[in-house]
């Protein structure tokens, strides 16, 4: 398994879970290059590390720390399916009370995994700079519990664009949530300005920030 820094334990900064504690595993490796993303450092090849010494790291912040998730990100996670369900196998050996939440950008599909792990899916928009076609039009994405997306400055369009992304892939409402981009020197303002655009124009999703980034800003490990 190929992972670019080691598993360690914090906070759960964003998305559904957000403040939960969580050991956090970064895999290596990614098929975007999103303009925006702040873990670029996970698109190189990374470290090679056998599952099972993982899975010894990760039961020992476990049972160090008594928390609930093991959070799986990248990267992009999925493009190490079979290692990971061998992980998460491993794992079901050992512990009861434990949840995994994968966080992926959606255009791979979960390979067994959705039955044994819950998903954070963050579908890119144009300003991203990626094609957004690589996101089949069948898809409907039944198996995220979450979705997020990142709005930047243009608001009106980007959430123009999630309304279309919505709608054509039938995903309900309640599972979508808008996020300014984490990567602003003012990000209270830019939240709160999209907190009252969304106000203003009757918009019904949620909002949420990237509550690391408030806490500790553009930090590596947190």
């Amino acid at each position: 398994m190929k992972i670019c820094e080691e598993p360690f334990y914090s906070i759960q900064g964003e998305g559904d879970v957000i403040g939960y504690p969580s050991i956090f595993l970064r895999l290596a490796g990614c098929n975007l290059h999103c303009t925006f993303c702040d873990t670029k450092y996970s698109w190189n090849k990374g470290n090679d590390v056998e599952v099972e010494v993982i899975v010894e790291k990760l039961l020992e912040l476990k049972h160090k720390h008594n928390c609930l998730f093991i959070t799986i990100t990248g990267g992009e996670p999925l493009l190490q399916s079979d290692e990971i369900i061998e992980l998460v196998d491993r794992l079901r050996l050992t512990l009861t009370n434990f949840q995994i939440l994968i966080e992926t950008n959606g255009t791979i599909e979960p390979k067994k995994l959705e039955f044994l792990c819950d998903f954070s899916v963050s579908p890119k928009l144009n300003n991203s700079g990626n094609d957004v076609q690589i996101y089949r039009n069948e898809e409907n994405f039944w198996w995220a519990n979450y979705i997020k997306f990142v709005i930047g400055k243009n608001r009106k369009k980007d959430i123009n664009e999630v309304t279309k992304f919505v709608e054509l892939h039938n995903i309900p409402v309640k599972k979508v949530i808008l996020q300014p981009d984490g990567r602003t020197k003012k990000y209270r303002r830019t939240l709160r300005t999209l907190m009252e655009y969304v106000i203003k124009n009757n918009i019904p999703y949620r909002v949420l920030p990237q509550q690391h980034v408030i806490a500790w800003g553009q930090r590596r490990g947190v």
